[in-house]
């Protein structure tokens, strides 16, 4: 691949050649890291929550840490070094200048003043915790921290001195400072960030204009890492080049070390630009395009954002107002919604049926009570989700975000409150997990088509979802034929000859029989197979594969190996009993 630049874009990344999908294309560690602006205080070695009984104060620069270890990282250098020096030379020249001697002087300060011996005592003390006086302390937790918002910005400007090699490649990168100023951010960073580095820490040798430069540049190429708990936020070079997407050609994982890895999604032909998603594929247009315009500063018009039906998938639609109608609202103008060109005219949202045209005050009304309940309702159990699914089925469309993201969570949630697993699952919740692992496979594949190749692997960048969902559909289905077998009571012979059986009936050759259940049809089949199950695993295990152990898709992906091999070993021994039916 190549960088090349145009007014539109900017610089960007263009492949060279033709190149197949799933190919490692970028391997980068990070030029700088650190917490996100808005965050609780946490370790700056580590990432790691604190509280007030679980942290230490560094003993150089007193910013808190979770163990003497952190305080060694390289992490933690920047900060610790500017607090040390910088902010503890502002303090002892404040101190000396206040008591009217001369710097050079103040060791020799309480032999020059004629002070009581309480007094003399007090000054030797006061003078010899200089250091620690002038250290940040944080007694403040479990909530966003102020003095936090500048940690990032301050790693970077440490560069400038200390690795001028990293510090040209940070000013290489894309700040938008022009688009920025129109924000009420920009002025809120000169005085939470600007202005506060250079009072604090004594940073006078940069102007407010250069370290509102290195906001913007975190800001807009800033990377969440989601491999610390809470996620940090890393700066990578060459990956701030990937253009946004929102059906993007790459996809992006992380090491455990927070190393950015970059793949193809899809085949990349010789010409063509790299692209990721900055924002969130499962999110509708309107939230997709607002997210991005805060955080990126820019509106994105790829061919989904100007689709109003969102390729087919009617993401945002909502129920026609029309009580007649079984149509569904979508946006006149998508691409207008939230920006500054919107007016009540050219916003209105038109039924795909009946035509009839409703004001976007009512969509966003309608949307904004959704809302509420969704951020009140307790997401962890599976009750509470099937509420919402009932009050708002006929409101929205079946494949709307909102529903959506509920229903990834319902897929889950079955079989995790039993202490027997998914055998303490009632049939009846059963069914509702493989009809909603099949519904939710099926609507991610139209939003970031994938394609089932001959060596069985998936190009998609959403692997994760995509991956987590096989592996809960693929315990399923292997519950499913566990119970079936024990219901019909059969031996083996006797399931080998009801299966052959169902597929004359039908016409299909086993082979055949398999692919169409994989395809999640509608055709009346047989309940799904151990081999569909292993299926199912095999590929959440290929999707899940790059993801760090430290993370749960991680923990996930090392279960679908163990899984795999379990049950590669059952199906050999069945095998052995009757042959190769499938099962």
């Amino acid at each position: 691949m190549v960088v090349c630049e145009n007014a539109l874009l900017g610089r960007h990344l263009v492949a060279t050649r033709d190149i197949k999908e799933g190919v490692v294309v970028l391997k980068e560690l990070p030029l700088v890291a650190g917490p996100p602006q808005i965050t609780p205080p946490v370790c700056l070695g580590c990432y790691r929550t604190l509280d007030l009984f679980g942290s230490r104060e560094c003993v150089t620069c007193g910013w808190p840490l979770c163990s003497d270890k952190c305080g060694e990282s390289q992490a933690h250098k920047p900060e610790c070094h500017i607090t040390s020096t910088r902010r503890g030379a502002k303090g002892k020249r404040t101190l000396v200048t206040l008591l009217h001697v001369r710097e050079a002087d103040y060791r020799a300060l309480v032999t020059l003043l004629p002070v009581r011996e309480a007094d003399y005592r007090a000054l030797v003390t006061l003078l010899s915790v200089r250091e620690v006086e002038f250290r940040v302390s944080v007694k403040t937790f479990h909530q966003p921290h102020p003095t936090y918002q500048c940690l990032l910005v301050l790693r970077c400007l440490y560069q400038r001195d200390s690795n001028p090699d990293v510090w040209k490649k940070l000013q290489n990168l894309e700040s938008h400072c022009e688009e920025r100023r129109k924000t009420p951010r920009y002025e809120e960073d000169r005085v939470a960030v600007a202005q506060f580095v250079r009072r604090f820490f004594n940073l006078q040798d940069f102007s407010e204009e250069q370290i509102l430069r290195v906001c913007g540049i975190v800001q807009v190429n800033g990377h969440e890492v989601p491999v610390t708990e809470p996620p940090h936020v890393a700066i990578y070079e060459t990956a701030s080049l990937l253009e946004h997407h929102c059906r993007p050609n790459c996809s992006k994982s992380f090491t455990s070390s927070g190393g950015l890895i970059i793949r193809t999604a899809e085949p990349i032909l010789k010409g063509q630009h790299l692209s990721i998603c900055y924002s969130d594929a499962l999110w509708g247009t309107a939230n997709r395009r607002h997210h991005l315009s805060e955080t990126k500063f820019f509106w994105c018009t790829c061919e989904r954002c100007a689709d109003p039906t969102e390729l087919g998938t009617f993401f945002s639609a909502i129920r026609c107002k029309n009580s007649l109608c079984d149509g569904y609202l979508l946006p006149e103008h998508p691409l207008l919604q939230g920006t500054p060109e919107e007016t009540p005219l050219n916003s209105q949202w038109r039924c795909h049926t009946c035509q009839v045209m409703v004001p976007v005050s009512e969509v966003l009304e309608t949307l904004e009570k959704v809302g509420r309940y969704l951020s009140s309702m307790e997401k962890g159990e599976p009750r509470s989700c099937e509420r919402f699914q009932d009050q708002f089925e006929n409101l929205l469309h079946p494949n709307h975000f909102y529903l959506t993201d509920v229903q990834l969570a319902l897929a889950q949630l079955y079989g995790q409150d039993s202490p027997e697993g998914l055998q303490g699952v009632g049939d009846k919740d059963l069914q509702k997990k493989i009809k909603l692992c099949r519904k939710l496979l099926a609507l991610v594949d139209h939003l970031v088509p994938c394609k089932l190749l001959l060596l069985e692997t998936y190009s998609q960048p959403e692997n994760r979802v995509r991956g987590v969902l096989m592996f809960e559909l693929h315990a399923v289905v292997a519950e499913e034929a566990r119970r079936r077998a024990n219901r019909d009571g059969m031996n083996p012979g006797e399931f080998r000859d009801r299966t052959q059986e169902e597929t004359n009936r039908i016409g299909m050759d086993p082979d055949k029989f398999i692919d169409r259940q994989l395809g999640h049809t509608t055709h009346t089949l047989p309940p799904p197979s151990l081999q569909e199950s292993k299926r199912l695993l095999t590929d959440a295990a290929f999707l899940l594969q790059y993801e760090p152990e430290v993370l749960p898709e991680g923990k996930m992906a090392v279960q679908a190996r163990k899984n795999l091999e379990d049950l590669n070993i059952l199906l050999q021994n069945i095998h052995v009993t009757i042959g190769d039916s499938p099962i």
